[in-house]
């Protein structure tokens, strides 16, 4: 289930294996056998990749809601051994980074050697999470990409508070699973879609968290940013190609 889902939400049969750390055919002969299990054809296959049938399209929605459910239920397993660990990024500007946060990090480090920290001490804005964090254009609310919504939290000297879901991301019923996301001159979040082909692609979501817009592509979208000397274009990582649209309105910050 969990190697039909990465095929589905990568796009490629190879792309999964190496997620995995097996083979090409051997990704290809476990789909082939859920296929074959439930006598129904899930995947088209073609030489530019995969795409979803409409029978294919069903089964991926209640797989990866059980396989996302699976993965909250092992970290939730992990955190109950109260041993921390997995990856912390922390940014902040080299005078703060060397006088205050060095000192702690080594102390943490100490306390936690299963967490790997990856410190950048920049005099300039730093992106902590590509694809989990983007600002209100004042600056007063941040957007965060946590499990398979939207979340929104209000920024209130140097901490944020009152932490609630922006959006489910469902569209028609289709769990539009959010990635990379960023934020326009008036406050609308633009959010990469890894749903099924048809709602693949890029949600548009204001700032009181309702749909007004999408983009379509021919495979799931990641990463997005504003680019351009104007910053009205914008730039979409997808699984297998890089799509570049000129969407008539700014982003808020650069990237």
């Amino acid at each position: 289930m969990q190697m039909f889902v990465r095929v589905v939400e990568t796009g490629s049969f190879s792309k999964a294996a190496l997620e995995f750390g097996t083979t090409q055919p051997t990704v290809t002969k476990q789909v082939a056998s859920v296929e074959n299990r439930l006598k129904v054809r899930l995947l088209n296959r073609n030489t530019r990749g995969v795409s979803l049938t409409e029978s294919g399209a069903l089964y991926y929605e209640k797989c990866k809601s059980i396989v996302r459910d699976v993965e909250d239920a092992d970290n939730m397993a992990r955190l109950r051994q109260g041993h921390a660990q997995g990856l912390l990024r922390v940014g902040t500007s080299v005078a703060f980074g060397r006088r205050v946060i060095v000192p702690l990090a080594l102390d943490f480090m100490a306390r936690h050697p299963q967490v790997q920290l990856d410190l950048s001490f920049e005099d300039r804005y730093t992106d902590l999470v590509a694809n989990g964090i983007a600002f209100s254009p004042d600056y007063s609310k941040v957007y965060l990409c946590w499990g398979r919504s939207l979340s929104v939290a209000d920024v209130q000297g140097g901490k944020i508070a009152n932490l609630r879901t922006f959006t489910d991301c469902v569209v028609d019923g289709v769990k539009c699973g959010p990635d990379g996301h960023r934020v326009d001159m008036y406050g609308n979040v633009w959010s990469g879609s890894t749903a099924p082909l048809g709602y693949a692609g890029v949600t548009v979501w204001s700032p009181a968290g309702k749909l007004i817009g999408r983009i379509r592509t021919p495979e799931t979208i990641a990463n997005v940013c504003f680019c351009g000397p104007k910053r009205d274009y914008l730039f979409m990582a997808g699984s297998q190609s890089a799509y570049l649209l000129r969407v008539g309105v700014q982003g808020a910050a650069i990237g």
